[in-house]
C-alpha cells in the first residue's frame, strides 16, 4: 500500500471512528454518509446577497460544517448561480470571499446553524425534500435580516467526510462539538421522535417543589423556543391567546435527573413520542395541572342528574298512589 493510500487510510479510520469497514468503504468510494446542501440567496430590494453550502452528516443527523458569504453586489451575485458540481461551487464561493466586498456575516452565520438546529433541518435534508428546506431557509433569513421578500434556490449532492477533508473542508464547526453531546445524550432522548426545551411553571404558593415530584405527575409545562416543532404541537393543543403566545400545556413526567451542579433536568412527555427537556436550576416550587375545574363540572352535573332522577322517582310513586286509591 502507498503512503498516500495509508495517510487516507489511517484518516478515515479517525473519521469512522476506528470502524475498519468503514473506514474501507470511505477510502474506495462506497459510502457517502454526508449530503451538501448547497445555494444562494436574496433580498434584492435591500441588496442582500449570499452563497452557502451545508453540510450534514447522514448518520449521525448533525451539522458538520456551514461554508457562507454575504456581500452587496447583484452583479457578482448573477454570477452564482447553480451548477451540478457542488465542489465547483464550493471553489466559487471561496472564490468570492476573496474578491467581493464581503459584508458582516457573523452574526448571521450564527443564527443560521442555530436556526438550522431549531427547525430540524436534517429530517427535511435526509429526505431530500427541496421544497421545504428552501421555505425553512428563507424564514430564517427573513427573521435574521428583519427583512422580506427573500428568495432563496438550493442542490444536493451525497459525499463524504474522507471528500470532505480532501477538499480542506474543516469538519471541526460541528463535529467534534456535537460528537461529544451525542455521546453524553440520555438514553431518553434517544428513544424520543423529538426533544424540544421547555421550562416549568413557577407557583410559590400553591406549587410543588421539584423534589416531591413524583414520575407520572402531572405538571405545566411553557415551550420556550419558536421551533418548527414546538409550533406543531402548540397549534394541535390550540394553546396560544389572541396574540399568538405559547400558553402552558399538560407534561407526564417520565424523569428527573439531579444535576451535580446543582437543580435538576426534568423530562416531560407532552405529545406521542415527544419530550419537554426542562433545566431547572434550583428546587422551586412547579405548578401542577389542575384538573379540579374538569373534576368539578362532572360533579356537578352527576349531582344535578341525581336530583332529576330523585324528583322523577318521586312523581312516578305519587302517580302509583293516586292510581291505587282510584282503583
Amino acid at each position: 500500500m502507498a503512503l498516500e493510500d495509508t495517510n487516507r487510510m489511517v484518516l478515515a479510520l479517525k473519521l469512522a471512528s476506528n470502524d475498519a469497514d468503514k473506514a474501507r468503504r470511505l477510502v474506495s468510494g462506497e459510502l457517502k454518509d454526508v449530503r451538501v446542501v448547497y445555494g444562494r440567496f436574496s433580498i434584492a430590494a435591500a441588496d442582500v446577497f449570499g452563497v452557502f453550502e451545508l453540510f450534514f452528516h447522514l448518520q449521525d443527523e448533525n451539522l458538520l460544517h456551514v461554508s457562507l458569504v454575504t456581500f452587496s453586489d447583484p452583479q457578482e451575485y448573477e454570477k452564482t448561480k447553480l451548477t451540478d458540481n457542488w465542489k465547483l461551487y464550493y471553489t466559487i464561493l471561496k472564490q468570492l470571499q476573496e474578491t467581493v466586498s464581503v459584508t458582516e456575516s457573523e452574526d448571521f452565520l450564527k443564527q443560521l446553524t442555530d436556526s438550522i438546529d431549531g427547525y430540524q433541518l436534517i429530517y427535511d435534508v435526509v429526505d431530500n425534500d427541496e421544497e421545504r428546506i428552501s421555505d425553512t431557509l428563507v424564514e430564517i433569513i427573513e427573521k435574521s435580516y428583519g427583512l422580506p421578500g427573500a428568495e432563496c434556490s438550493v442542490d444536493f449532492a451525497d459525499l463524504s467526510t474522507l471528500e470532505m477533508a480532501d477538499t480542506g473542508i474543516s469538519l471541526k464547526l460541528a463535529s467534534d462539538k456535537k460528537a461529544e453531546v451525542k455521546q453524553e445524550k440520555p438514553e431518553i432522548e434517544k428513544l424520543a421522535a423529538h426533544t424540544v426545551e421547555g421550562a416549568l411553571v413557577i407557583a410559590p404558593v400553591k406549587g410543588t417543589y421539584i423534589n416531591d415530584i413524583r414520575i407520572g405527575d402531572i405538571v405545566k409545562v411553557s415551550l420556550i423556543n419558536h421551533d418548527d416543532v414546538s409550533k406543531k404541537i402548540i397549534t394541535a393543543l390550540n394553546a396560544f391567546d389572541s396574540e399568538n403566545n405559547f400558553l402552558p400545556i399538560r407534561g407526564r413526567v417520565k424523569e428527573i435527573i439531579p444535576l451535580p451542579t446543582g437543580g435538576y433536568k426534568i423530562y416531560c412527555l407532552i405529545a406521542k413520542n415527544i419530550l419537554a427537556r426542562i433545566v431547572e436550576e434550583e428546587n422551586i416550587k412547579a405548578e401542577m395541572w389542575d384538573f379540579s375545574k374538569i373534576t368539578k363540572g362532572k360533579n356537578d352535573r352527576s349531582f344535578k342528574n341525581l336530583g332529576v332522577i330523585f324528583a322523577l322517582t318521586l312523581i312516578v310513586i305519587a302517580s302509583l298512589a293516586v292510581l291505587a286509591a282510584l282503583l
